[in-house]
């Protein structure tokens, strides 16, 4: 449900309303002196723990990567309602559940590119110690329309966390249920590596939100 009554944040103006999720609200933006469209993610104090959400902002703005959602700026203490405002350049092509929704079928070159980037962008979180712990498709987003040559980027780092290679993260669950892989729940660790370029050893649920929501 649409909330206006912040119109400003920081620099920029509040001009639509895009989508309102548990833990935050996300908005349109538009700057009075720059081109471009841009969104914010608005997080609710409310339903947010206050160490959850400047883990949040400390994780993207150690962030620099192409196959990573750019975080443009952070605005913290907005009002009551929000603790901050994480402003991003605004996906034109939205997210990739939308595009599965409305193509019920995706070509093979595209869940090509999906898998490529996506793996880009683990690899690169992994070599920074970073986990994200929710990749699903409302979390991978089109930053243009062209589905021949899309620029596809992994954003949303509400659950990403910190870690060491000598780290057990198997004592516990986050993300979203439905897109969890079963070994993550069972509290299983990950048995095969294959190519650690990739960084796959660690990454359950990338290949099970593509073998259940793409490949099918």
């Amino acid at each position: 449900m649409s909330d206006l009554e912040i119109k400003q944040v920081g620099e920029y103006d509040i001009v639509a309303f895009i989508q309102d999720c548990y833990f935050s609200t996300v908005y349109e933006l538009s700057h009075p002196k720059k081109c471009g469209k841009y969104a914010v993610k608005l997080i609710k104090r409310d339903k947010t723990d206050l160490s959850l959400a400047a883990n949040e902002i400390e994780i993207n703005k150690e962030i620099d990567s192409d196959y990573i959602m750019p975080i443009i700026d952070v605005v913290e203490n907005i009002s009551d309602k929000y603790i901050c405002g994480i402003i991003m350049v605004k996906a034109t092509g939205t997210d990739l559940l939308e595009v599965i929704l409305q193509k019920k079928k995706l070509p093979e070159s595209l869940v090509a590119q999906v898998a490529y980037s996506i793996l880009k962008a683990l690899q690169y979180l992994h070599k920074m110690g970073i986990c994200h712990r929710d990749i699903k498709p409302d979390n991978i987003f089109l930053m243009d329309e062209d589905l021949n040559d899309p620029d596809i980027v992994l954003g949303d780092f509400g659950h990403a966390t910190h870690f060491n290679d000598n780290e057990k993260m198997t004592n516990y669950t986050v993300g979203s249920p439905l897109f969890v892989a079963p070994e993550i729940v069972l509290c299983k660790p990950c048995l095969f590596s294959l190519n650690n370029n990739f960084g796959i050893s660690y990454s359950y649920n990338f290949i099970w939100i593509f073998d259940f929501e793409i490949i099918i």
